[in-house]
């Protein structure tokens, strides 16, 4: 992003904006005062490195409690009502069917723009849509950090930074990766997964919904990784059927249908 401003009158100035990348887009010039000169031409890199993990929806800790926290990782493109269902599920299944666990939090990571998945929108409305989505919960957050990243970050990486700025606080927490039975089958897909990521994943703990058609226990099965670590893998069932999906929310629009209560209004709306 380009910005160029000259004085104008009373301290305001003439702002010019150019954004240049695949597409190069050249805004109307605009007139704004001294500080938002200023906010304007501040260095991308700085933004980023104001970045703060986000604790203000963490629930405090019963004692003697395992603390628990879910991460889902993925485009969210956008975020769909199974997206956030899939939390609450999971919450269900730790509290409810494990009784020695506490789930004290839960973040959504997108991943960044660089991913470059066919259909992914910009980060910036990711990150706005996401926000919007959030909003009625009161346990789940958005982390900016993978987003924010400059090239490809890998889960276990996200995985590993969420625990480092976890740790303080909650000695000895477990994170969780949340997915779907599709994303644990791809364990089985060769050169999808480094070897060792995947045993650095189980050994933190995978929370996977099975889905419909699929058989999750035959997944495990098939994989030495898996096998072994399935103690860590908690396999969680749907009661309720749910295949919405972001690719299919993304064709139903193209071909303008209604995604009236498949996504939050507030997105919809976005």
């Amino acid at each position: 992003i380009e910005v160029n401003y000259l004085p104008s009158f009373a301290g305001k100035y003439v702002v010019n904006i150019s954004v240049s990348g695949n597409n190069v887009c050249h805004l109307e010039p605009i007139i704004v005062d001294d500080d938002a000169a200023v906010s304007l031409s501040q260095d991308p890199a700085s933004i980023k490195n104001n970045y703060v993990f986000p604790t203000e929806k963490m629930r405090p800790l019963d004692k003697g409690k395992q603390p628990v926290v879910l991460l889902a990782c993925g485009s969210f493109s956008p975020i769909t009502f199974m997206h956030l269902r899939l939390f609450e599920i999971a919450k269900d299944h730790f509290e409810v069917l494990t009784k020695n666990s506490q789930v004290v939090g839960a973040y959504v990571s997108p991943v960044s723009d660089s991913y470059q998945k066919k259909g992914l929108a910009p980060a910036d409305h990711r990150i706005q849509m996401l926000r919007l989505a959030l909003e009625s919960s009161d346990w789940i957050m958005l982390d900016e950090w993978e987003i924010q990243q400059e090239g490809y970050t890998t889960t276990i990486k996200v995985i590993e930074h969420m625990i480092k700025e976890l740790n303080p606080k909650f000695p000895g927490v477990k994170v969780y990766l949340l997915c779907g039975s599709d994303l644990l089958e791809t364990f089985n897909v060769p050169n999808v997964w480094a070897e060792e990521d995947m045993e650095k994943i189980c050994g933190h703990g995978i929370a996977c919904l099975e889905r419909v058609g699929s058989n999750t226990y035959d997944t495990i099965f098939s994989n030495d990784i898996l096998w072994r670590n399935q103690s860590n893998v908690q396999i969680m069932k749907q009661y309720i059927s749910n295949d919405i999906s972001s690719t299919k929310i993304r064709n139903m629009v193209k071909r303008g249908q209604s995604i009236k209560y498949l996504i939050p209004d507030p997105v919809i709306e976005y």
